[in-house]
C-alpha cells in the first residue's frame, strides 16, 4: 500500500471515529472549528493539543506511524476538513439558544444547524413572551434623573449597543460599528451594565 492510501485509509478512519463520537470538526481561514450544542466554536491551543492526543491513540491502534509522520498527516487533515471557500460565521444576525436558534429578521426560532455557521450561544431558552422587570427597573432608576424622553431614547440605545455586541456579524453596518464607553459618578450602574453584558457575552 502507497503512503497515499495509507494516509487516506486514516484519514478516513478519523473521520469515522469523530462522527461515532458525534463530533464535527471543520477549518476555516487557518482555524479549527468544532459544532457543538448549535454552535462552531474556534479551537484554542489547548483543543488542538488534545486533538493531538487523540490522533496519536487513533494511530496506535491503527498501526499508523503518527509520530514520524506528524507534519504531512496534519496537512493532509486540513485539506481533508477544510472549506473550499472561507465561511462568513455569524453573517446572518443569529442567537443560538438551548431551545434552537433564534433568527432576529424573522423573529423565527428554528432547530439547530451546523449550516447556521454560528458562533454566539447563550445558555437560555428563546421565550418570545418573556419580559425582564429586573433589567427594566434597573434601567429605569439608572436614568431617573432624565427627562422621560431622553430616559426612554437612551435605554433604547443602550439596549439596541448591547444586542449589536451580541449578535453582530461580518455584514455589519458601518453606523453601528461604534465603541460605548460608560461615565458616571460611583453606584449609578455602571458596573451592572458592564457584567450584565460580559455574561451575555
Amino acid at each position: 500500500m502507497s503512503v497515499q492510501a495509507r494516509y487516506d485509509e486514516f484519514i478516513a478512519y478519523i473521520r469515522d471515529e469523530l462522527e461515532s463520537r458525534n463530533r464535527r470538526v471543520l477549518r476555516s481561514a487557518r482555524q479549527w472549528y468544532e459544532y457543538r450544542d448549535g454552535a462552531w466554536f474556534p479551537w484554542s491551543p489547548a483543543d488542538e493539543s488534545s486533538f493531538e492526543t487523540f490522533l496519536n491513540n487513533l494511530s496506535s491502534l491503527h498501526e499508523f506511524p503518527y509520530a514520524t509522520s506528524h507534519s504531512s498527516l496534519w496537512t493532509m487533515l486540513r485539506a481533508s476538513f477544510g472549506s473550499e471557500k472561507v465561511i462568513e460565521f455569524d453573517a446572518e444576525p443569529m442567537i443560538v439558544a438551548e431551545n434552537g436558534t433564534y433568527f432576529l429578521r424573522t423573529g423565527e426560532l428554528h432547530k439547530h444547524s451546523p449550516e447556521h455557521y454560528a458562533t454566539r450561544r447563550v445558555a437560555i431558552d428563546v421565550d418570545g413572551d418573556a419580559t425582564c422587570p429586573i433589567w427594566e427597573g434597573m434601567m429605569e432608576r439608572v436614568f431617573e434623573d432624565q427627562p422621560e424622553k431622553l430616559r426612554t431614547q437612551t435605554i433604547q440605545f443602550l439596549q439596541e449597543w448591547m444586542g449589536v455586541a451580541i449578535v453582530g456579524g461580518y455584514g455589519l453596518r458601518r453606523d453601528l460599528r461604534k465603541a460605548l464607553f460608560l461615565w458616571g459618578l460611583k453606584r449609578t450602574g455602571k458596573s451592572s451594565i458592564t457584567e450584565t453584558l460580559t455574561k451575555l457575552l
